[in-house]
C-alpha cells in the first residue's frame, strides 16, 4: 500500500495556505526530488545541497527548503527517514512538476495532467499520480474547497517512520 501524507499535516497547510502560482521560470519538483534533493539521498548528503533550513530531528527528520527557494505549506518540507533517506519533497509558490503542475492549479488541471489521478483515503482532499516512468516514486496533491491545489510533493513509495507523522 502506498503511503500517505500525515493529514494533520495536510490539514494545517489547507488551513493556513495562500493562493500562489509559480511563474514560468520555476523549478521543478520531480520526478525524483528537486535540484541536488533525490529521493533516497542520506540527511549528511540532503544538507550538504545548503537547500535545507529548520532541522527538526527525529526518526524521521523534518526541513523546509530555504526560504530563497520560495514558500512552502507548514505541512510541508523534505522529510528524511534514517533507514529510507530522502523521502518527500514538497513545492513551493515557485515550483512546478514537470507537467506543469504547482500551489493554484485546478483539480481538472491536474487530471489532465495525471489521468490515473487518484484519491488518497480516508481524506476527500488527498490525491496521487504515479510519477511517469519512474516507478517507487509518486505525486501527492491537495486540493481546498475550491479544487485547487494548495500543497503537492514528490514521494517515495516507501515513507519509513515518515508515513505516521503527525
Amino acid at each position: 500500500m502506498r503511503k500517505t501524507f500525515a493529514a494533520g499535516a495536510l490539514a494545517a497547510a489547507l488551513a493556513l495556505a495562500g493562493t500562489a502560482t509559480a511563474g514560468a521560470g520555476g523549478a521543478t519538483i520531480g520526478p525524483d526530488g528537486y535540484k541536488g534533493l533525490h529521493l533516497g539521498q542520506t540527511a549528511a548528503e540532503a544538507e550538504a545541497t545548503g537547500l535545507l533550513v529548520d532541522r527538526q530531528p527525529g526518526e524521521c527528520t523534518r526541513y523546509y527548503l530555504n526560504p530563497s527557494e520560495g514558500t512552502q505549506n507548514p505541512g510541508g518540507g523534505v522529510w528524511i527517514d534514517q533507514r529510507v533517506g530522502l523521502v518527500f519533497v514538497s513545492g513551493t509558490e515557485r515550483t512546478h512538476t514537470p507537467e506543469g503542475i504547482t500551489m493554484g492549479s485546478t483539480l481538472d488541471q491536474v487530471r489532465e495532467a495525471y489521468p490515473q489521478l487518484r484519491p488518497v483515503p480516508p481524506t476527500d482532499y488527498v490525491y496521487t499520480a504515479d510519477v511517469p516512468g519512474h516507478p517507487g516514486a509518486n505525486y501527492r496533491f491537495a486540493v481546498d474547497e475550491q479544487q485547487r491545489v494548495r500543497d503537492y510533493g514528490v514521494n517515495a513509495d516507501d515513507m519509513g517512520t515518515c508515513a505516521s507523522q503527525p
